[in-house]
Protein backbone atom coordinates (compact mmCIF):
# COMPACT_ATOMS: atom_id res chain seq x y z
CA UNK A 1 0.00 0.00 0.00
CA UNK A 2 0.84 3.39 -0.72
CA UNK A 3 0.84 6.57 1.35
CA UNK A 4 1.28 9.79 0.82
CA UNK A 5 3.70 12.44 2.30
CA UNK A 6 3.37 15.56 3.52
CA UNK A 7 5.04 16.93 -0.10
CA UNK A 8 2.29 15.08 -1.75
CA UNK A 9 -0.80 16.03 0.53
CA UNK A 10 0.10 19.71 -0.24
CA UNK A 11 0.65 18.81 -4.02
CA UNK A 12 -2.87 17.47 -4.21
CA UNK A 13 -4.53 19.99 -2.05
CA UNK A 14 -3.99 22.72 -4.27
CA UNK A 15 -6.20 26.35 -3.74
CA UNK A 16 -8.30 25.44 -7.20
CA UNK A 17 -9.69 22.32 -6.18
CA UNK A 18 -12.91 22.83 -3.53
CA UNK A 19 -16.16 21.14 -3.86
CA UNK A 20 -18.49 22.83 -6.55
CA UNK A 21 -21.61 24.28 -5.83
CA UNK A 22 -23.66 23.60 -8.74
CA UNK A 23 -26.35 26.73 -10.19
CA UNK A 24 -29.02 25.02 -12.30
CA UNK A 25 -28.62 27.54 -15.31
CA UNK A 26 -31.46 25.67 -17.30
CA UNK A 27 -32.88 22.40 -17.67
CA UNK A 28 -35.99 21.07 -20.02
CA UNK A 29 -38.21 17.61 -19.17
CA UNK A 30 -37.11 13.88 -20.89
CA UNK A 31 -38.97 10.97 -21.16
CA UNK A 32 -36.95 9.95 -18.06
CA UNK A 33 -36.93 12.63 -15.86
CA UNK A 34 -34.77 16.29 -16.17
CA UNK A 35 -31.52 17.46 -18.00
CA UNK A 36 -30.17 19.99 -16.08
CA UNK A 37 -27.26 22.42 -17.17
CA UNK A 38 -25.26 23.36 -14.08
CA UNK A 39 -22.71 25.83 -13.43
CA UNK A 40 -20.52 26.11 -10.68
CA UNK A 41 -20.85 29.20 -8.66
CA UNK A 42 -17.30 29.80 -8.08
CA UNK A 43 -14.96 28.07 -10.93
CA UNK A 44 -17.60 28.13 -13.52
CA UNK A 45 -17.32 24.87 -14.43
CA UNK A 46 -19.79 23.40 -16.19
CA UNK A 47 -21.80 20.22 -16.59
CA UNK A 48 -24.93 18.55 -17.70
CA UNK A 49 -26.59 16.36 -14.91
CA UNK A 50 -29.81 13.82 -15.14
CA UNK A 51 -32.17 13.69 -12.12
CA UNK A 52 -34.79 11.22 -12.65
CA UNK A 53 -37.18 11.97 -9.75
CA UNK A 54 -37.26 15.44 -8.37
CA UNK A 55 -36.95 14.15 -4.86
CA UNK A 56 -33.38 11.97 -6.08
CA UNK A 57 -30.14 14.24 -6.21
CA UNK A 58 -29.34 14.65 -9.95
CA UNK A 59 -26.45 12.39 -11.39
CA UNK A 60 -23.27 13.83 -13.68
CA UNK A 61 -24.17 12.70 -17.59
CA UNK A 62 -20.99 14.90 -19.01
CA UNK A 63 -17.44 15.56 -17.55
CA UNK A 64 -16.93 18.73 -15.99
CA UNK A 65 -15.73 21.54 -18.77
CA UNK A 66 -13.84 24.45 -18.41
CA UNK A 67 -16.21 27.86 -17.78
CA UNK A 68 -15.48 30.89 -16.98
CA UNK A 69 -16.26 32.08 -12.82
CA UNK A 70 -19.02 34.23 -12.84
CA UNK A 71 -18.65 37.85 -12.92
CA UNK A 72 -19.40 39.86 -9.55
CA UNK A 73 -21.23 43.00 -9.91
CA UNK A 74 -19.96 46.10 -7.89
Amino acid sequence: MTTLGTDDHHRLATPATHEHGWLVESSHAVSTGRILYVRCAECGVRRVDHQDHRRRPPEPLSRELPGRPARTRG
